[in-house]
């Protein structure tokens, strides 16, 4: 039996929604220079990362369906471009996406 109580503490009325940017941002965020340095498939990348803020090597090369070294190539020239950092070391190691 659920009591008046109960069904008091389990309602929550709030809906929370979680608007991802498009690529058109990128530009804006990054300059133009930066944005034509890259081709598609990275831009796309880029912008999976701004996101949701950091990631590993094997999940962006899972969630693009890259195999492992074009997913590194991918992470290794947004490092050399400035747009991401790596944190930690090994297998722990995650890049996140740089604000200036």
């Amino acid at each position: 039996m659920v009591t008046m109580r109960s069904l008091l503490f389990s309602y929550n009325p709030y809906l929370i929604f979680t608007l991802f940017r498009t690529s058109g941002i990128l530009n804006e965020i990054i300059g133009d220079e930066k944005f034509n340095l890259l081709n598609e498939d990275e831009r796309k990348g880029l912008l999976h990362i701004y996101n949701i803020k950091s990631i590993r090597k094997s999940e962006y090369a899972n969630y693009f369906k890259f195999d492992d070294k074009k997913a590194q190539r991918h992470l290794n020239k947004m490092k050399k471009l400035g747009l991401i950092s790596p944190e930690g070391a090994g297998p722990a190691l995650k890049y996140s996406f740089v604000y200036k």
